[in-house]
């Protein structure tokens, strides 16, 4: 085990966790699309975002591929002001890639948020 991605307290803790209340309640977001699916037609703008959103893709993460797959497609269609990334990790990048991940919100806050983020 990687510790500099996972503790071995922290394993320990997690599957602490799955086994006292099981993977159904972690997983029941994944599991809910009709419901998601009838909230998102409710929300404002018909769930358009009309804001600055940024996607980080994981180049390796065969879990969820985003990079080369359709999957994406929706996001694309109904955020208006989309900037994508892609960050060389598998599925934990936050985790695996820290350093990427800090410098591709760095530099997206700096572009969108100028007056904010003065160079």
């Amino acid at each position: 085990m990687d510790t500099d991605v996972l503790t071995e307290e922290d394993a320990h803790k997690y599957v602490a966790a799955l086994d006292r209340n099981g993977f159904f309640g972690p997983d029941s977001w994944y599991m809910n699309h009709g419901r998601n699916l009838e909230l998102a037609g409710k929300a404002l703008n018909g769930g358009t975002l009309l804001m600055p959103v940024l996607f980080l893709h994981r180049e390796y993460d065969y879990t969820c591929e985003t990079v080369t797959s359709r999957l994406p497609e929706p996001m694309r269609r109904d955020c208006r002001n989309l900037t994508e990334a892609i960050v060389p990790s598998g599925h934990w990048m936050a985790q695996e890639k820290p350093l990427a991940v800090n410098a591709a919100l760095a530099k997206w806050l700096a572009t969108q948020f100028s007056d904010l983020w003065t160079v």
